[in-house]
């Protein structure tokens, strides 16, 4: 079977001989469309060599002006371990001034090319960059004190926890630490919720140390009397759980208030 590589060049011949649709209309060119298409399909086989190859030649010709080539190949890159190359190229788009602004694909494939790789930091790092940009957001609007990652992928869930348990939790405990996962962005309906489980992992094994947490319940009453229900889409860590883990796993100064001398 031909490569990827070998069938876009030859539709890229039909292109060029027919010319590109969508000069002086609104269509996207035909040529990125093939591009993109054959980018994912080095990323289906795990080629991220030939992903870059394609990629480069993208921008060579002045074609590469939409996200969809980088983030496909941040999925070759991540299909094939390159978690690396894979930062480079969002580097690479945060440099030539692209609008971030639907990048969350790219920035998911990263993350999860560094996650993939064991490389929880630098997962973290790249998180932190999108929440920079403003594509990441994590705290549910209407619940206090609750981390909403219900339409995130595992890899991004995981490490926006550890992001706001290394970033934003401290100085102020208002409450316990709900944290909402639902069924999943990629969960099929109908299954077994995976994100709760990967939570659950990373609170109970890959923390260090683990962080105690509970599944949320709610008490329900009918006719037959009241019971406890557990929400399987809420898990729960208590604030003095939560207070306990920070004073063993932080230097004092990260989560304590420096409250001032009075002055007479």
């Amino acid at each position: 079977m031909p490569s990827p590589v070998t069938l876009l060049h030859g539709a890229t011949v039909a292109v060029d001989d027919g010319g590109r649709a969508g000069e002086g209309g609104d269509e996207e060119p035909p040529l990125v469309e093939l591009f993109v298409t054959a980018i994912g399909a080095c990323a289906d086989a795990g080629e991220w060599r030939d992903a870059l190859k394609l990629l480069r030649e993208l921008e060579d010709a002045g074609d590469a002006t939409d996200l969809a080539p980088y983030t496909e190949a941040a999925r070759a890159c991540r299909a094939g371990g390159e978690w690396a190359r894979a930062i480079s190229l969002l580097n690479r788009v945060r440099e030539r001034g692209h609008s971030m602004r639907g990048t969350v694909g790219l920035y998911s494939q990263v993350i999860g090319a560094c996650d993939d790789a064991g490389e929880a930091a630098k997962a973290v790092e790249i998180y932190a960059l999108g929440v920079q940009d403003k594509v990441f957001t994590h705290w549910h609007a209407g619940e206090p004190f609750s981390l909403d990652l219900h339409m995130f992928s595992q890899a991004t869930a995981v490490s926006a926890v550890r992001y706001v348990l290394q970033h934003e939790v401290g100085n102020f405990l208002p409450a316990d630490l709900k944290i909402i996962t639902g069924w999943g962005k990629h969960t099929v309906e109908g299954s077994v919720p995976t994100l709760l489980p990967r939570i659950e992992r990373l609170l109970a094994q890959e923390l260090s140390p683990p962080l105690p947490y509970e599944k949320q319940t709610s008490l329900h009453c009918d006719r037959d009397g009241c019971r406890l229900l557990e929400n399987d889409g809420c898990l729960v860590v208590p604030v003095q759980e939560l207070f306990r883990w920070l004073v063993d796993s932080r230097p004092f100064e990260t989560y304590c208030i420096n409250v001032p001398s009075a002055r007479a």
